[in-house]
């Protein structure tokens, strides 16, 4: 199995950078440059770049446009299906808003092979998390601006009527002026969080895209499955792991468990992950952690919820766990955590 050396990201991503540092005046091909980028490469309409390389163009637009909110503004005026291509297009023409946002999980590594969207349940309330896969770079403040101002914006436009966040929070630090993040998403975002995320009512992803043509979106899919399948092997074995472990959390997480959804023996999997340097205790222990934090920061469920969720028997454990992790109580994290608007 091949590790993924270089994660890339689609072309397009930078052509929707060099469209926007034009309509602000910036000088287009020196962003290219300085990126280290080839223009004939962002102009192939199926080239593919490095995930840092698009990271820095983004960047040096924001410093040049000495705007700190540059990734929502940008978001605002020219997010579109179209800035992801055959996977945007595919959404757009889904027949409900869930169906949108399964495709772009599906197909999320065509998009960025570096980048995490998934959608968790929690009944009357979703939360939809998007960021860097682990073990991946950090996104820069301006990418995460941008990537979730432009699916909340794409979002609200495939449906009739008025939307509403219920909660966003952002792995960045907090800026000193948030003024901004108010006007756009309604309300102070959380900062410095586990996750990227945004909160809504759990009914929005009921809702009939007005573009719904499923015909069509089903051709779109197939062609996204053909370009996902031209990328490099998706993962190495712990990240398999941490998968496999995060979608049967609280379940059926144990090791003899996860080992049968890989079609391996408990004793080999161990084995290999003891050759890899990694063990499934401190996998497990790492996406618990994670996802727990991650349930903190965005305050849907009770300390006894989220200790089920994660797969304690008892909240005690799970408070035993936070104090190790971050040196806090729950108390005192879900305090924290409080947003002052």
């Amino acid at each position: 199995m091949l590790t993924v050396k270089t994660p890339t990201a689609l072309a397009s991503m930078v052509r929707y950078a060099i469209d926007a540092a034009k309509d602000r005046g910036l000088d287009a091909n020196a962003l290219i440059a300085a990126a280290g980028l080839d223009m004939d490469v962002v102009n192939d309409i199926d080239g593919r770049v490095p995930v840092s390389a698009l990271y820095r163009v983004w960047e040096l637009s924001e410093e040049l446009s000495k705007d700190p909110f540059y990734g929502m503004h940008v978001a605002e005026r020219f997010a579109s299906a179209q800035s992801i291509q055959v996977v945007g297009f595919a959404a757009r023409t889904s027949e409900t808003i869930a169906d949108a946002i399964a495709t772009v999980g599906r197909f999320a590594r065509v998009m960025n092979e570096s980048t995490v969207f998934e959608l968790v349940d929690h009944g009357k309330l979703s939360a939809l998390r998007i960021g860097p896969r682990p073990g991946t770079p950090p996104w820069p403040m301006v990418y995460a601006q941008l990537v979730l101002t432009g699916y909340w914006v794409v979002g609200r436009s495939l449906v009739e009527g008025e939307q509403e966040l219920d909660g966003v929070t952002f792995q960045h630090a907090a800026p000193k002026d948030v003024s901004e993040y108010r006007r756009v998403f309604g309300q102070t975002p959380q900062f410095d969080s586990e996750v990227n995320s945004l909160r809504f009512n759990s009914e929005f992803l009921a809702l009939p895209s007005k573009f719904a043509d499923p015909a069509l979106a089903d051709y779109l899919r197939g062609r996204a499955t053909v370009m996902m399948a031209q990328l490099p092997a998706e993962a190495e074995l712990r990240d398999l792991v941490r998968r496999a472990i995060l979608q049967s959390l609280g379940r059926a997480d144990d090791v003899r468990a996860v080992a049968r959804r890989l079609g391996m023996s408990s004793r080999s999997l161990q084995r290999s992950l003891q050759d890899a340097g990694a063990s499934f205790q401190e996998i497990r222990d790492d996406v618990r952690r994670a996802e727990a934090l991650a349930l903190f920061d965005e305050r849907m469920l009770s300390v006894g919820e989220i200790a089920a969720r994660v797969g304690f028997a008892h909240t005690s454990a799970l408070r035993a766990a936070v104090k190790r992790w971050t040196g806090k109580s729950t108390r005192d994290l879900r305090r924290d955590n409080t947003v002052v608007s």
